[in-house]
């Protein structure tokens, strides 16, 4: 088993705390726009560095990507179909939303069909992140290795490995405007060159550690450009619909906000983080059971977009996924396999 890199986990328990947040905090919420503006393209950057094939072939990589993604969405999903079939009316009525009511078997069709672009996954829209990574794991199995046999004749080669997913997103968004295709593969596509940046950067073993003020300058210069350029010129994002605004902007800002944030956790070290990180899949699943239930009892305190909003979705955010930590580890020790992972 490869080392486990503690600032990869902290990062990735960063990450999935941006995305609870992001589904606590209401839509006129400035921190939330920006954190839209990068965190779910900087986990697949994260999966692209840390991305193996493994031993035992394709058929071994499949079974292996498809149990600790694919089965705890599954289970997950029917889940909270019973849940929102129960009490779904209950939830809208009490958060002033419109909830529309499917039929079940649309809602068991959106869960097979696995895409939350098309209406049918109300009942946990933040699932659709697993299967389009599932793919995504399936497409990299095939190019990784060209795209590190090029790197190994020419550095340069990074420019092009990135630019070819990029034209196929510009088509797409631009001409062919495809969408709500089975297991999110146009959200994969999408988001296909924050993956193969990390895979390039792993192969040039490019060393990004904070020693000079030259590098806290270029780090610093990075994070602020990228954070404006979302802020300032963009819409905030919203990946399941696919909808990028300005995708110039939303790439070129990504892009650096990421390199920036990759240069900053070179340094950072947190427990707490890095057990989030180790259970980003559990949190992922669970914690929109507990931000409902927030969202419900603590009504009062998202009346409003201000800065006591921020700081209650911050504090909600963080109590949502202690507590799906702690579910987590329960089935972890009774039945891992739900979350993903097996008996040790």
């Amino acid at each position: 088993m490869e080392k486990r890199m503690p600032w990869a986990d902290a990062l990735r328990g960063v990450l999935i705390l941006m995305i609870v947040y992001g589904h606590t905090a209401s839509n006129g919420d400035m921190l939330k726009h920006y954190v839209y503006s990068f965190h779910v393209p900087m986990f697949f950057f994260l999966s692209g560095f840390l991305f193996s094939k493994g031993k035992g072939g394709f058929k071994a990589f499949c079974r292996k990507k498809f149990s600790t993604l694919m089965i705890p969405y599954y289970i997950f999903a029917l889940f909270s179909i019973v849940v929102f079939t129960l009490l779904g009316s209950f939830a809208s009525d009490k958060l002033d939303v419109a909830l529309k009511h499917e039929q079940l078997h649309k809602s068991l069709i959106g869960m097979l069909y696995a895409s939350a672009a098309n209406g049918y996954m109300k009942w946990n829209i933040p699932l659709w992140f697993l299967p389009c990574m599932f793919v995504s794991q399936l497409m990299a199995y095939f190019i990784s290795d060209r795209v590190k046999a090029l790197l190994e004749i020419k550095r340069l080669y990074m420019l092009p490995i990135i630019a070819s997913p990029l034209a196929l997103s510009y088509l797409n968004y631009y001409v062919l405007r495809i969408r709500a295709l089975p297991f999110h593969l146009e959200s994969a596509v999408f988001l296909m060159p924050f993956f193969l940046l990390g895979v390039c950067l792993r192969k040039l073993n490019w060393n990004a550690r904070l020693k000079t003020p030259k590098d806290w300058l270029l780090c610093l210069s990075l994070l602020i450009s990228g954070g404006a350029i979302a802020l300032l010129f963009n819409s905030r994002i919203n990946y399941f619909l696919s909808s990028y605004g300005k995708i110039t902007v939303f790439y070129a800002s990504a892009f650096l906000s990421i390199v920036g944030v990759y240069m900053l956790f070179q340094l950072i070290s947190n427990r707490f983080l890095e057990i989030a990180g180790q259970n980003t899949v559990p949190i992922l699943v669970m914690h929109k059971f507990p931000v409902v239930f927030f969202q419900i009892t603590l009504a009062p305190m998202f009346s409003k977009t201000n800065f006591a909003h921020t700081l209650a979705a911050v504090f909600i955010a963080l109590l949502s996924a202690c507590l799906c930590l702690l579910f987590g580890k329960i089935l972890e020790n009774h039945a891992p396999f739900t979350i993903g992972k097996s008996r040790k």
